[in-house]
């Protein structure tokens, strides 16, 4: 794992995409959570690219859990990519999370 965290949030119109790489965690994922709230709240469509994210934990969960539901009640659903051998993509099945966004690999990686 790695200590360092790269977090981007990318604003297209309506559009956006934030993008978490490395060790997200509660030390260092304030970016993330700013990003991915504030666009929950007007957004029309967001993705999460976590396909280089090699570690999530609770913060990063509840986050993700906040904005899923908040696009639901949109008639949106939250689009999350993710690399399907890597941590993460195990913590957000686990958490049943398939039921409230889309969880996908990237094209690079199918």
């Amino acid at each position: 794992m790695s200590d360092l965290a790269d977090t981007s949030v990318m604003r297209d119109g309506d559009n956006v995409t934030i993008t978490g790489s490395g060790t997200l965690d509660l030390t260092n994922y304030k970016e993330f959570h700013n990003g991915l709230i504030s666009a929950s709240k007007d957004a029309e469509a967001i993705t999460v690219d976590l396909s280089k994210a090699d570690f999530i934990d609770t913060a990063v969960v509840q986050d993700l859990a906040i904005a899923g539901v908040a696009l639901l009640k949109k008639g949106k659903r939250l689009k999350v990519l993710i690399n399907k051998a890597a941590y993460p993509y195990r913590v957000l099945l686990i958490s049943g999370f398939e039921d409230i966004m889309d969880i996908e690999e990237p094209v690079s990686q199918q």
